[in-house]
């Protein structure tokens, strides 16, 4: 497997256009810019995303890789909510997290 597109995304609840409340107009230019990345992303369709955040689990000195099969979040912002569930692909969670092992990094999954 190899890495066909990568990138840092700066973003806030208020990009999404249903939790931007009065700040929508402000956020113009960051949803503009997270659309551009989703757009090249498709175009290099990639055939597994991995997504690495600081908005998982914490674990302190160690790195959290999530390998159930399916996942999701909720946000909450302005009096609004947006759900997103996703069904993960665990076997290469459990690959990814084998390879960390492997590498002596130190991880767990969960």
């Amino acid at each position: 497997m190899s890495v066909v597109f990568a990138c840092i995304a700066p973003h806030g609840a208020e990009a999404i256009p249903e939790l931007a409340g009065d700040m929508l107009e402000a956020f113009t230019e960051t949803r503009r810019g997270m659309e551009q990345l989703a757009a090249e992303m498709k175009q290099d369709k990639p055939d597994t995303i991995v997504l690495a955040t600081p908005h998982n689990l914490r674990l302190e000195g160690t790195i959290g890789v999530v390998t159930t099969e399916f996942t999701g979040g909720t946000l909450e912002a302005n009096n609004n909510t947006v759900k997103l569930p996703l069904q993960m692909r665990s076997t290469t969670s459990q690959a990814n997290l084998g390879k960390r092992k492997k590498a002596r990094t130190s991880c767990c999954g969960s």
